[in-house]
């Protein structure tokens, strides 16, 4: 949680923090502004933002935050090596100007699964008997937040809705559920009035994506 990762961050030694903005405690916002405030090398460590969030506008709020940069969910090995790559040659960090910010395609949800296959590229890295429980606790995973939003629609709260479809955006996009992600995250923003509306919609996707799931466990079993 933030509270941990800023005992963490004071002991100093570390070349890049990544924080969730959705954290116990503290949101990454909040946290990454209090390790601002840290004295020294601990203060200036550079950090990136993580967030099924990757409009221009969330973009520009974690940067106003103290981020340096920016990396959205489901967050693909490439992406992640590139900003290795740019930390490593000293363009992200406090002495690099914040460049303005650039619009975030709607492909960027939408991509071809021939140009984005977040399940092929995990069972690559995987060996069988890893990526099989690895499905199996995403289908229990997403079953577990669908029931939770569920629940909490009944009792109106919404709160709570707005958090698990937050959570189910994440688990979601990195199955290659991406129109469901997109959907769960049209559900953790949407104003009250809409929101019935949006969950119904995700109810759907939710069912093609466990069935997606589950074909694709009974073909690993064959």
């Amino acid at each position: 949680d933030g509270c941990m990762a800023l005992v963490e961050a004071e002991k100093g030694g570390f070349d890049l923090a990544l924080f969730d903005i959705q954290m116990p405690g503290m949101t990454g916002y909040e946290t990454v502004a209090r390790l601002r405030h840290l004295p020294g090398a601990a203060g200036q460590v550079p950090t990136v933002a993580l967030s099924a969030q990757a409009f221009q506008t969330d973009r520009q709020k974690a940067f106003e935050a103290g981020f340096d940069d920016h990396l959205a969910k489901p967050i693909r090995p490439s992406a992640l090596n590139d900003l290795l790559e740019r930390v490593e040659q000293g363009l992200v960090g406090r002495q690099t100007a914040v460049a303005p910010v650039a619009a975030v395609p709607a492909a960027i949800w939408d991509s071809h699964p021939d140009e984005h296959d977040p399940l092929g590229e995990l069972e690559s890295l995987c060996t069988p008997d890893v990526f099989r429980p690895l499905l199996e606790a995403a289908a229990d995973n997403i079953r577990e937040e669908a029931e939770r939003i569920a629940q909490a629609r009944a009792a109106q709260d919404w709160p709570a809705v707005r958090r698990a479809a937050h959570k189910l955006a994440g688990i979601l996009g990195q199955y290659h559920g991406l129109k469901a992600a997109r959907m769960a995250s049209a559900v953790e923003t949407a104003a009250e009035a809409d929101i019935s509306l949006r969950l119904n919609e995700l109810a759907g996707v939710i069912d093609v994506v466990l069935a997606s799931l589950s074909a694709r466990l009974i073909r690993l079993a064959a």
